[in-house]
């Protein structure tokens, strides 16, 4: 007798998505989707960055800042004598200057993965900050020679990844909830003007490359002078004299004599 076989069906297997595409299913969960709209901003602290004229009192205005935390650089240690003259309010500060890039990214790291009841990290300064950086990209790529470093501007395209490196650590600290405040000292450069002649205008002691970086990355950039006024006994005089000097002030929008901006509305 002739056995009877069953004949059985087998359900095709549905197409596999092409490449670089994902299903509804599991990209719903993962970058920009519908399902995860806001209308109102996102609470943060500050990101801030405040450059100002010699003596204008840049550690003193972040000794004032929410539970303060205050890291060094190489050289400058002008928190530690306003402290010892009573000068300011007792602030915490790393004992230790960052004196290489790597014990600078070290320092905020232990801010970021360590707990404590720090609000705000003040940065003193941000130019000493690039030195570090410029040091170790030579160090690192250029054994030590400064002169390779500059040489054809070699130097400098390798120091935007490497500044960015500290951005992102600053940015992680921010999201912890910790405010941020570099602070800079000031220079006057030269304004190259497209739309007439050129003039001199304070900008932070903080190389271009670096600058421009950090400027986008900031929520506020303020400007510290001191109010002078220049009076002339003659109008063709070349020079004036210089009077005031004992009052404060800050920019909090960017004007033809200095780089500022906020978004606060000030």
């Amino acid at each position: 007798m002739a056995e009877r076989t069953t004949a059985t069906t087998v359900a095709p297997k549905p197409a596999a998505p092409p490449v670089g595409r994902s299903t509804p299913s599991s990209a719903a969960g993962a970058g920009p989707s519908l399902r995860k709209v806001s209308k109102k901003g996102a609470a943060r602290p500050n990101r801030v960055v405040l450059y100002a004229v010699e003596g204008w009192g840049k550690s003193s205005f972040a000794c004032h800042t929410p539970e303060p935390i205050a890291l060094m650089t190489k050289g400058e240690d002008g928190l530690r004598t306003l402290l010892r003259n009573g000068l300011v309010p007792d602030t915490a500060h790393f004992d230790d200057e960052a004196e290489t890039w790597n014990e600078l990214l070290m320092a905020v790291q232990s801010l970021i993965v360590e707990e404590h009841s720090y609000k705000t990290f003040v940065l003193d300064v941000l130019n000493g900050a690039a030195r570090l950086c410029v040091d170790h990209v030579a160090r690192m790529s250029f054994s030590g020679s400064l002169e390779k470093f500059n040489e054809w501007g070699r130097g400098w395209k390798l120091v935007p990844d490497e500044w960015q490196r500290l951005l992102d650590h600053l940015g992680r600290l921010n999201a912890k909830g910790v405010a941020i405040v570099l602070l800079a000292h000031a220079d006057v450069k030269t304004f190259k003007n497209p739309e007439g002649m050129d003039y001199d205008r304070y900008t932070p002691r903080v190389p271009p490359q670096m600058w421009e970086l950090t400027q986008e990355w900031a929520d506020m950039i303020l400007f510290g002078q001191l109010e002078t006024f220049v009076q002339s006994e003659r109008k063709d005089a070349p020079k004036g004299k210089a009077k005031g000097g004992q009052d404060r002030l800050l920019y909090c929008q960017r004007t033809a004599v200095a780089d500022a901006k906020n978004r606060h509305g000030l």
